[in-house]
């Protein structure tokens, strides 16, 4: 490939694709919880439930899509240092820079993100609460229930727990950034220490991946950034030739793996996988393995890429990061809020409302996340490459 770095425009698209698999997840668990569980939850009943342990699980399965999404923060942290012409940059320099770099990134979006949490919880914008004990779907009272959101835990959350230990206290999703920030600069040393040296990286990459996928659901999931950190190597020195057949058998494999459920013991075909890994969960170790299996799929087929690559799903890995702190609070306000609102005599069937929930739901979503791009994500961007100018000129 040379030395000039080749943008990747399909890696955006399935980045996009994750989180509003991710959208879907959280909107199943709001109103069709049996999905996520696997027990009769919303009128749903039997059908339900065997939806929940067939492959069409794989749309609502939030957790397979953040181990895709981290298999692609691994791709593109390592992708962003192959190539050029500059020196590598010794450890006890790049170690600094990387941590800095990814905590100003993460940390001032989630803490608009947060801030506008507590300015909603304040006004009372969130109906999550009313709506799961009007309907008896418990699992959108898991948030906002205490009267524990204050100005100091909304600080103490956004610049301390959130990137060191893990936080999920104002938004849900965001115990995923603690893994964001460490998997990420595990993936650019990674990478830079074997930027010279690929069989290096062919060694370390799938021993770190093959000792943490066993030993229990943190590790594991920590096992996706050096998988993609391999993966990225691999397309980068050209080891993937065109396979479209072995491709898409990889992502058909992919998606069945990931469809075994998060919540619950599934029965059928699926129960023939329940068996733990030494100390990690089936759940967790098939996810991951799924992952890996659907983004090696893809880079094994062209086609596919370009399908990714084309406008809407361009758009959305533009969005994607923002779709993923806004989708919740909106969610908990706007969705449960109008789902409330439609519930009158005359229009009480349940999927029905569910379906017109979504319909103003999403694109309320979509909205929104673009416009919190625009006005948060980006800004915070630029502050942030700024700051880590002035910490580190020479970077």
């Amino acid at each position: 490939m040379g030395q000039e770095r080749k943008r990747l425009p399909w890696i955006d698209g399935l980045r996009g694709l994750a989180c509003l698999a991710i959208f879907a997840h959280h909107f199943a668990g709001c109103f069709y919880p049996v999905l996520l569980y696997g027990t009769e939850q919303g009128g749903v009943g039997p059908l339900g439930i065997a939806l929940a342990q067939s492959p069409l699980a794989v749309l609502v399965n939030g957790n397979f899509w953040v181990c895709v999404f981290f298999v692609m923060a691994g791709f593109v942290a390592a992708w962003g240092r192959f190539g050029g012409e500059r020196p590598q940059s010794p450890l006890y320099r790049l170690l600094p820079r990387q941590l800095l770099h990814r905590y100003l990134r993460l940390t001032p979006p989630v803490f608009a993100i947060s801030a506008l949490v507590l300015l909603m919880l304040r006004l009372g914008l969130m109906t999550n609460l009313a709506f799961a004990e009007r309907y008896g779907l418990y699992w959108a009272s898991n948030w906002y229930a205490e009267d524990i959101y204050t100005v100091r835990s909304l600080f103490m959350e956004s610049f301390v727990r959130l990137c060191f230990v893990g936080s999920e206290k104002f938004v849900g999703v965001l115990w995923s950034v603690c893994y964001l920030f460490y998997g990420n600069c595990l993936a650019a040393l990674l990478a830079e220490l074997s930027r010279e040296r690929a069989k290096l990286l062919y060694l370390l990459c799938p021993l770190l991946f093959a000792v943490g996928l066993p030993l229990g659901l943190r590790w594991a999931m920590y096992g996706c950034f050096p998988l993609g950190v391999l993966l990225a190597r691999l397309v980068w020195d050209g080891r993937f030739p065109s396979r479209p057949i072995s491709g898409a058998l990889l992502i058909l494999l992919g998606l069945l793996l990931g469809a075994y459920p998060t919540f619950f013991t599934p029965e059928g075909a699926y129960g023939l996988l329940n068996t733990p890994v030494l100390l990690t969960e089936p759940f967790a170790f098939w996810h991951v393995m799924g992952a890996g299996m659907l983004v090696t799929g893809l880079c094994l087929s062209p086609g596919l890429q370009g399908l990714l690559s084309r406008r809407a799903p361009q758009w959305m890995g533009k969005i994607s990061f923002s779709l993923y702190l806004v989708h919740m609070p909106v969610l908990f306000s706007l969705g449960t809020g109008l789902f409330l609102l439609l519930d009158r005599p005359g229009l009480q069937s349940y999927p029905l409302l569910t379906a017109l929930t979504l319909l103003g739901t999403l694109p309320a979503v979509l909205l929104l996340s673009a416009l919190f791009r625009r006005l948060v994500e980006l800004p915070c961007a630029r502050v942030a490459k700024w700051i880590q100018a002035k910490v580190f000129p020479s970077a």
